[in-house]
């Protein structure tokens, strides 16, 4: 075949993928960008911002990420001696008592120093007063010592409680705890603080990321 004959056909063959809207490498690419920049956003939103520029702080081979005031201090986690599974806290220093604890699945207290809370007997999708019922069980707390509403942790069921009571020793008990069953693989949380930081710990559990 002549040369000239081969430009022509070539020639004729660009007009053609032309007019079908740009070749394979092409639509390729445009896909290969489609979805870098869908992952890219997704790992964005499942990614607190930490916009002020508080520093994040992740739980190692969890899902669980969040923002919190460099005021607070250095977060610190402490194994708590367990009869069966696992147990562990996390806190701060400088906060009015927030604190974050991890019961696995399987967890029994060693000792009396430790309570496993039942989130088994939890129904998170009965109504309010339901949960307040509920909670008041297990913490053998009376009527007006608990409120309890519907919450959420990234898309996680939870309660968000607040706990007024003298407990046995005759001190005076204003906390605000949420319940979070199921929260990170193999482990359900409560996070807890003194009813003074319940706006710093909405705002924690708000951008917190499981």
């Amino acid at each position: 075949m002549k040369k000239s004959t081969i430009s022509g056909l070539e020639e004729s063959a660009d007009k053609e993928t032309s007019r079908r809207g740009g070749t394979p490498i092409t639509f390729g690419l445009i896909l290969i960008v489609i979805v870098a920049v869908a992952a890219f956003y997704w790992s964005d939103n499942k990614s607190p911002l930490c916009n002020d520029g508080s520093p994040k702080y992740t739980l190692e081979n969890t899902p669980l990420q969040f923002c919190y005031s460099e005021q607070w201090g250095e977060p610190v986690l402490r194994d708590v001696v367990a009869k069966a599974g696992k147990y562990f806290t996390l806190e701060f220093a400088n906060t009015d008592g927030l604190i974050m604890k991890f019961q696995s699945f399987d967890f029994e207290p060693a000792d009396s120093n430790t309570t496993a809370f039942n989130f088994n007997e939890l129904r998170l999708t009965a109504d309010d007063e339901s949960l307040k019922q509920q909670l008041m069980e297990q913490l053998k707390l009376k009527e007006n010592e608990l409120k309890a509403i519907k919450s959420d942790i990234s898309g996680t069921r939870a309660i968000r409680a607040h706990l007024t009571f003298t407990d046995s020793n005759g001190k005076k008990i204003d906390t605000i705890n949420y319940y979070v069953p199921n929260a990170i693989p193999d482990y359900s949380i409560i996070i807890s603080a003194n009813n003074s930081m319940a706006v710093a710990v909405d705002e924690l559990v708000y951008d917190m990321k499981l």
